[in-house]
């Protein structure tokens, strides 16, 4: 009866990992498949809000929750909102990992990727959870891009902080304001 038992729990969660996901719970969904994949404890993954694009919902992540070494993530559903799978991004937030994912994705960022990826740039130099940082759409300036964020997201006496980007889309700095 036990083996009987063990198959229904199995079956049961393959049913659930193809249910249709709410879009406000995908964060904390993406939390436990990232925890999972990554070997980690839940309370050392942070995870965005879902964005949605192109008809897919994609959640951005990273663990641990704060830090510099960390190990940046994102999670994928379908169109009809199923989880598909959780993708590592890179390993490190660091200006020269950023420089070879620049590379390795036909030489930048897109600029309506550069507010996002500045969020994560900033997240980790200046040891902030992601969801503690805001970022502006990148703004076109002299052949370059600038990204200006904040953290915390609202209240008194934020930290300003810039991300710049070439005229190509590859990360210059992140600097503080």
């Amino acid at each position: 009866m036990a083996s009987g038992a063990i198959f229904v729990m199995a079956f049961t969660s393959a049913a659930q990992a193809k249910d249709k996901i709410d879009v406000g719970d995908m964060p904390h969904y993406c939390q436990q498949k990232a925890a999972q994949a990554f070997g980690v404890h839940s309370d050392d993954v942070s995870t965005l809000p879902a964005e949605h694009d192109e008809g897919k919902y994609f959640v951005y992540g990273q663990t641990p929750a704060q830090g510099r070494n960390a190990l940046f993530f994102v999670c994928k559903f379908d169109e009809d909102r199923k989880f598909d799978k959780v993708v590592k991004k890179s390993d490190s937030g660091s200006q020269a990992q950023s420089e070879e994912h620049s590379q390795a994705h036909g030489g930048g960022i897109a600029v309506k990727d550069m507010a996002r990826f500045c969020a994560g740039e900033a997240s980790a130099k200046f040891h902030q959870r992601p969801s503690n940082i805001s970022a502006q759409p990148a703004n076109e300036d002299h052949g370059m891009y600038s990204v200006f964020g904040q953290f915390p997201p609202s209240g008194a006496d934020p930290t300003v902080c810039i991300c710049t980007f070439s005229s190509e889309g590859k990360l210059v700095g992140v600097d503080k304001q």
